[in-house]
Formats: structure tokens, C-alpha cells, sequence
């Protein structure tokens, strides 16, 4: 299924660039289910890889101390960590070390979870624009978010706009397949949608999608 997730999102992502621009609603549809899509992966692929490893990860945690960012204490209470915690227990459990959360490709992947946070539990004031008269307190334009997002999207400064553009889509792609290759890179086997590569792609003119930050597995 998580397969299933990931080539969806590299789907939509194509869509998006294929869309007219001025058909606003559907490139939001298509970017926006690219994001779903993607998030679905990387909730999905480590949900998959856990069950096969139920009794080590079980055992593992209970020998843990019960900690302020990880609370699971048996593989039954494993699911209701978040998306990075798994993979962090996931890893740990097999004698790795954690993501740096510092790195590029956790800090992509912490963004883009808090991007389909934010459209799924999504506030009244969160998109509010304009002259601060026209701002309510929960705007994300009252903050450095956009400009931030848009730096990490684009990798430049100085682009306008939200989520609501056909690079989002992509962004969304590459940033869960990134961290997925990269959890089975630190595991020293293939990734899950190595066999699929083809499949991946975020633009009809592109082999495979292009990874924009990589680091080296832990030895």
C-alpha cells in the first residue's frame, strides 16, 4: 500500500504541471492530494517495515525509559506515535542511530507533515492576507512561515505565494521519498521503491525524481 501511496503522489504531482494555470481549483486538487499522498507514504512505508519487526521493536521499547518525545512502551502503543518518532524507534531498535533532526531531509520532512496539518485541521484565519486590518491572530501570514516554505520549496528567496503552486507538488514527492530511501539507506538495504523508479516521476519530462538533499547513512 505504501508503494501504492508514493507512486499516487508522484501522479499528482505530474498533474499539477500539466494543468492550466488559470484552472486554479484543479491545481489545488492536484497539489493538494499530492501533499496527502505523500504524507500517507511515509506514515505507511514505516508502518509496513514495523509489522515485520513487531517482536524486536516490541522488546526494544519495553526496555526503554519512558521519554519526554517518544511515550510508546509495546509495539501496541508503537502506532500512536508520530510519523518520525516511528522511524527514529524503527531504527533504534535495530542498533542505528536516530534522524538528526537537524539534517535537510528530517527538516523537509517535519515541514511538509505540518503543511498537511495544517490543510487538514485547518483554521478559519490560517490563509488570511492583506493589510494587518485583514489579518486574524491565527493568520500564517503574520509570521515567517511562507517565506520560509517558499525558500525551502524553491531554494531561493524572494518568491511569493503559498501552497497553492504546481512546485508544492513536487516538493511534497521528493521529500517523502527522500526520507524513506534515506531510512532504508541507514538500514544498509534497497529501498522499498527502488523497483519503481520510473513511476516516481514528479514531471512528465523527468526520469525520476531529483533528490535535493542527501546524506551519508550512518557507518
Amino acid at each position: 500500500m505504501s508503494i501504492s501511496h508514493a507512486m499516487s503522489a508522484a501522479h499528482f504531482s505530474r498533474c499539477a504541471f500539466e494543468v492550466d494555470l488559470n484552472n486554479k481549483n484543479i491545481l489545488c486538487a492536484n497539489v493538494s492530494a499530492a501533499i496527502f499522498c505523500s504524507v500517507a507514504f511515509m506514515e505507511a512505508a514505516i508502518n509496513e517495515w514495523a509489522s515485520n519487526q513487531e517482536s524486536e521493536i516490541d522488546s526494544w521499547l519495553k526496555n526503554q525509559k519512558v521519554a519526554k518525545k517518544i511515550k510508546a512502551t509495546d509495539f501496541k502503543s508503537f502506532d500512536r506515535e508520530g510519523i518520525l518518532n516511528k522511524y527514529d524507534i524503527s531504527l533504534l531498535s535495530k542498533d542505528r542511530k536516530k534522524f538528526d533532526r537537524g539534517s535537510k531531509i528530517i527538516q523537509h520532512a517535519e515541514a511538509l507533515i505540518k503543511l498537511r496539518n495544517n490543510l487538514t485541521h485547518y483554521k478559519g484565519d490560517w490563509l488570511d492576507s492583506g493589510t494587518p486590518e485583514m489579518l486574524g491572530s491565527g493568520s500564517s501570514h503574520l509570521t515567517q512561515y511562507w517565506p520560509d516554505m517558499n525558500l525551502m520549496v524553491f531554494k531561493k528567496r524572494g518568491i511569493k505565494g503559498t501552497w497553492e503552486q504546481k512546485e508544492y507538488a513536487e516538493w511534497a514527492t521528493i521529500t517523502a521519498i527522500n526520507l524513506v530511501d534515506n531510512f532504508f539507506a541507514e538500514l544498509g538495504i534497497p529501498s522499498i521503491v527502488e523497483h519503481v523508479q520510473k513511476d516516481l516521476k514528479t514531471r512528465l519530462d523527468t526520469l525520476s525524481p531529483q533528490c535535493f538533499c542527501v546524506t551519508s547513512p550512518s557507518s
